[in-house]
């Protein structure tokens, strides 16, 4: 990746005694207290060639990179993420090459927590957690084989390690602390 950019925060929302609002009263009871976090990623796309079948290589078992026929023009859609018509099959004896980037990322998790002490040994966490608040698909780089009906189409979903969890997901979670 050439870009790469990642920050957190966590913070006290300023409501309930000794904060700045709410001081008192019903509404610093309901919310005082709250804890708010947030992560957030952004990275540029990581590198991939376009290939071709090392046939006119004459060399079976490996491949070869594409021809580029032209300077590729990046259209950033999901079906066609460089333009199909920059690349071709090399010709004979001709080894092809080709540099080029993939789709980029951009997500943000949420969080929001709650402390409820119930005495000094007991007490009860309340957790709520949004991830991939854009709800935005992270795809994966795209087919880069010139002789595949999917050339250049960057359908498949790429994981970010949390879980699992690409769509946009709600995770709430209660903690006993004794």
């Amino acid at each position: 990746m050439t870009h790469m950019f990642s920050s957190s925060a966590v913070t006290e929302l300023p409501f309930g005694k000794g904060k700045r609002w709410a001081q008192s009263g019903v509404t610093s009871k309901l919310a005082g207290g709250w804890q708010f976090s947030t992560v957030i990623t952004a990275h540029t796309g990581t590198p991939f060639t376009a290939t071709s079948s090392s046939a006119s290589l004459n060399s079976p078992n490996s491949t070869q990179f594409a021809d580029c026929l032209s300077t590729p023009q990046k259209l950033s859609d999901i079906y066609g993420w460089y333009a199909k018509s920059a690349f071709g099959v090399p010709s004979i004896g001709r080894f092809g090459t080709n540099s080029l980037r993939g789709p980029g990322l951009v997500n943000a998790d949420l969080g929001l927590e709650r402390k409820f002490n119930f005495s000094e040994k007991y007490g009860l966490t309340f957790r709520a957690e949004m991830f991939n608040l854009a709800n935005m698909p992270h795809h994966s780089n795209p087919v880069g084989n010139v002789t595949s009906g999917t050339f250049m189409q960057a359908l498949g979903i790429v994981s970010t390690g949390r879980e699992g969890i690409e769509q946009r997901a709600l995770r709430f979670g209660l903690r006993l602390g004794f």
